[in-house]
Order: structure tokens, then C-alpha cells, then sequence
């Protein structure tokens, strides 16, 4: 699949996820799960006076149980009414499934980090009950949804990939340089000096790179933090942006020989280059607030050796 195709699809399952509300949202929920498990997944209807007793879909296979919760694009969540529903629902469930392994209480958060409240709910619940819960958010939902082929990508959000603009980037991580553009501060964040890991030094030494470089990395390191957020709420985008950044670096290894004298140095350069979109290298005062996001973006990946090499590899300039 084309980074188009990727970017395309991610937008038009975003919108629906933006604007989708209780029934909107579980027919939504109920077609990728069904879309990524098959037959294992049953969707349950409300049925007379009963209702769905608890229980809006579920995991044959698993004894795992999915309710769903959507409130409204415009309106915030009801903390109390979610943490409510999602006791409600357990105990219904408790009550008239006897092979109930798991308890998933599906939340349409829009991408903004699951409710610290419904976290301490469920986790109340499981030691009370002894049996395994978890939220799924609209990060978990994109996930799957990432994972299908395109024909079924194309059922669910009802449209095929378009041609995207020149002016887009198209690429996963654009979107995490999108992100980490509007929630990092750089006066706070960048005065912290802290330790690496010996790992991460034995990583530097290994691909022999230059001290002043090493510098940024280690300070950028100590910044991941909100990578690492994006991905935790988008985690079906945490491989691709890896594998964005490997080719990256694979890309750099054919451009820039072995037999130059400071290879790594230029592929540490070649690879910032490449990450920053296009359209801000235009506005010297952009491209210098984008080059700072992208040397977090480059620290994390440099520290998950998708950039570089492993310090137990037997690469060598």
C-alpha cells in the first residue's frame, strides 16, 4: 500500500470517527471488528425490553465482550454517566454470560487519551472480579481498521484513495510531526538534562557519530515523551511510522558510501532532511521550529533502532 492510499484512508476513518455518535459509532465499531476478526465476531442488537444486556458485540473465540459508549462530537464526556455505564454494563454482563474472559468497555475519545475515571472503574473491576477489562479507544478502533486490506478499508468509509495534493505529506509521520508541532513546549521541555540509557551511548559510539550530533540526540532523547503519547493513542500508526523511518535510513546507506569519511554524520543529516515535510523548508523561521520536532522524532527512532545500527549489529564505517 502507497503512502497515498495509507494517508487517504487514515483521513476519511478519522472523519467518520469525528463524526460518529451512538448508533453512528457502534455500526462503525461492529463493521471493522467484523471486517478484522470474520465470523469470530458477533454484533448484538438490543432486543425488547432487555436490551443488549451489556453487551453491544463479542469475541467468540476469546469470551471477550465489548460495550460501547459514544457521546456526542459536541459534547464533552460525562465522566460519571461513562464510569457508571461501564459498571452497569460489567455486572449485566457477569449476570448472563457465564464464559465472560474479558470485559472491554469501548470509548469514542476522538483521539484525545482515554479517561483517567473508566481507567480506575475497570481496574477496580477486574480485582474485585478477577477478570481482565480494558478501554478501547478510537486509536485501538484506527488500528484494526489500518490493518484491513483496502477493498475492506473501502466498504467501511464508503470511498477509494484520491490523488493527494503536492502540498501534503502524505507520510504517517507527518501526522506525528503535526501533532508534536501543537503540543510540545520547547521552553519548558528543553531545559531538562538527563541521562541516557548505556544503551543509547553504546548506540552512539558503535555508529562513530560526530560529538556535537550525539549532543542533540541526547538531549532530544529526554523528549520522547510526547512520541510516545501519539503512538499510545494511535498505536495502529506506530509500525508505519517505524517502517517510514527505516526505509529512511536504508535510503541514506545507498546515497552516502561507507568509503566517506563521515558517512554517518551525512546520513544523520540526509535523514533530517527527509523527515521534514517539503512545504515548511520554503520559511527559514518554520523550518527551524520543524528541524527541533524532528530531532525528537529522530531520538526515538534512533533509540528504537529503526535508524542506525543495533550495538550488537557488525556494521562499522
Amino acid at each position: 500500500m502507497t503512502n497515498n492510499e495509507n494517508y487517504w484512508f487514515m483521513l476519511q476513518f478519522k472523519l467518520k470517527l469525528y463524526q460518529a455518535t451512538g448508533e453512528e459509532f457502534q455500526r462503525l465499531f461492529n463493521s471493522v471488528m467484523t471486517a478484522s476478526h470474520g465470523e469470530n465476531y458477533q454484533s448484538v442488537r438490543p432486543w425488547g425490553i432487555e436490551g443488549d444486556g451489556g453487551n453491544d458485540g463479542y469475541l467468540a473465540n476469546e469470551g471477550r465482550y465489548f460495550q460501547v459508549y459514544a457521546p456526542s462530537p459536541t459534547t464533552k464526556t460525562n465522566e460519571a454517566y461513562a464510569v457508571k455505564k461501564a459498571k452497569d454494563d460489567f455486572h449485566k454482563l457477569k449476570e448472563s454470560q457465564s464464559n465472560l474472559k474479558h470485559y472491554s468497555f469501548v470509548l469514542n475519545d476522538r483521539f484525545v487519551g482515554g479517561s483517567k475515571p473508566v481507567h480506575q472503574a475497570l481496574t477496580e473491576i477486574s480485582n474485585t472480579h478477577n477478570i481482565p477489562t480494558s478501554v478501547f479507544n478510537s486509536g485501538h478502533l484506527e488500528q484494526r481498521f489500518l490493518g484491513l486490506d483496502n477493498n475492506q478499508k473501502m466498504s467501511i468509509v464508503q470511498g477509494v484513495p484520491l490523488e493527494v495534493p503536492k502540498w501534503i505529506d502524505p507520510r504517517m509521520v507527518s501526522e506525528l510531526l503535526e501533532y508534536l508541532t501543537k503540543s510540545f513546549n520547547f521552553s519548558l521541555n528543553l531545559m531538562t538534562d538527563q541521562d541516557t540509557a548505556p544503551e543509547f551511548e553504546k548506540k552512539i559510539q558503535i555508529n562513530n557519530l560526530h560529538p556535537g550530533i550525539s549532543k542533540h540526540l541526547r538531549l532530544y532523547a529526554n523528549q520522547v515523551g510526547e512520541v510516545n503519547a501519539f503512538l499510545n493513542a494511535r498505536p495502529g500508526m506506530a509500525q508505519n511510522i517505524a517502517d517510514e523511518l527505516h526505509e529512511v535510513y536504508i535510503d541514506s546507506l545507498s546515497a552516502i558510501p561507507n568509503t566517506e569519511k563521515s558517512a554517518t554524520d551525512l546520513r544523520f543529516v540526509y535523514i533530517l532532511e527527509r523527515i521534514i515535510p517539503p512545504v515548511v523548508k520554503i520559511d527559514p523561521m518554520q523550518r527551524s521550529g520543524w528541524q527541533q520536532i524532528a530531532l525528537i522524532v529522530m531520538a526515538k527512532y534512533f533509540e528504537t533502532c529503526d535508524i542506525y545500527e543495533h550495538p550488537d549489529s557488525t556494521y562499522s564505517t
